[in-house]
């Protein structure tokens, strides 16, 4: 934790000192340009005033005016020409690079404050489950969810409507730990007690997959592993369609086909790009699993949208890709709300 927020502070250092540099180079070049602009530059006429004696008492002969004939520029004209374009180019472009910079750094400072804001929220909102009432309108919430996820999942199990509706219970039992676990974790003093609140957290889930699979038997077990292993893609193919019209979805048929599909490319890119940097037993958010998290989902992504090719019309396909884009933009604004 300590070295994240070390890393963290060294990136704005690096923003700031590149923000100071460059207003250093735009300051030292403005000067340069004024001293060349202030050089004196040799005159091409020449007066010559013929006036008459002032005590003759005669008029005053005209005054001429003599030019002489144009010489050719010289070197030192031409090179301070020269001087004064370059240096008017290298201006430009600094003001330029200081505007880009500026940006940046006002980018930067505003996503900080947002995942501060979204993290404080989190932590407020998961400070809450010690209340009745809203764990209770927590576990009804999370009832509903994953009511969607798993309500398909009825007919493959083939049991009644009261042991599917006790199966689902288990299921709400066990994010209702998790969730009571993320709020020691979000809260955690020291990287000791996170650490211990990560294995907990490991442990409530190894507990509850056992107590499902003695629910359900071996069998029908298999069934709700080989379902939940594809869950990513069920998740993204159903929040994609209900988008479309309802006369302009693939039927059930074809969605089946297109998950396994997707789900075998996901394995595929798993397995090509390794398991993500471990630093313990159990995952651990860093700057570089952040990285390698947001390459390898944008590396499954390009391939569900290859995939969706040969059951979706072209436009369908063109929205299919932008739909993933922004999943995946959320996904990254959560995992660094995490990590900072």
């Amino acid at each position: 934790m300590k070295t994240q927020k070390l890393l963290l502070k060294t990136a704005y250092c690096l923003t700031g000192l590149l923000f100071l540099a460059s207003i250093g180079l735009n300051i030292y070049q403005y000067q340069q340009f004024k001293e060349l602009s202030e050089r004196p530059v040799p005159d091409k006429i020449e007066k010559n005033e013929t006036v008459s004696d002032s005590n003759s008492g005669s008029e005053s002969a005209p005054v001429k005016m003599v030019q002489k004939s144009t010489a050719p520029v010289s070197e030192q004209e031409k090179s301070s020409t020269s001087e004064i374009d370059e240096l008017e180019y290298h201006l430009s472009a600094a003001e330029e690079e200081l505007d880009m910079t500026s940006e940046q750094l006002v980018d930067l400072l505003s996503k900080k404050a947002e995942y501060k804001k979204a993290r404080d929220q989190l932590s407020k909102s998961m400070s809450s489950l010690s209340d009745p009432v809203n764990r209770k309108m927590i576990r009804d919430s999370l009832t509903q969810i994953l009511g969607n996820d798993y309500d398909p999942l009825y007919e493959k199990l083939n049991i009644s409507r009261e042991e599917f509706d006790e199966f689902k219970g288990i299921l709400v039992d066990q994010q209702m730990e998790i969730r009571n676990i993320s709020e020691s974790i979000v809260g955690a003093s020291s990287d000791e007690e996170e650490k211990k609140a990560r294995h907990q957290a490991e442990e409530t889930i190894n507990k509850y997959e056992n107590k499902i699979s003695d629910f359900l038997g071996e069998e029908k077990n298999e069934i709700y592993q080989s379902y939940v292993n594809r869950l990513t893609e069920r998740r993204s193919l159903r929040d994609f369609m209900e988008t479309q019209p309802p006369d302009n979805r693939i039927n059930e048929e074809q969605t089946e086909v297109l998950i396994d599909s997707m789900y075998e490319a996901r394995k595929t890119v798993y397995d090509e790009m390794g398991p993500v940097t471990n630093n313990g037993s159990s995952f651990e958010l860093t700057e570089e699993t952040l990285a390698e998290v947001m390459e390898m989902s944008a590396r499954v992504n390009e391939e569900y949208v290859e995939l969706s090719r040969g059951m979706m019309t072209p436009e369908q396909v063109e929205q299919y890709k932008t739909f993933l884009e922004q999943e995946l933009e959320m996904q990254e604004s959560l995992l660094k709300m995490s990590l900072y």
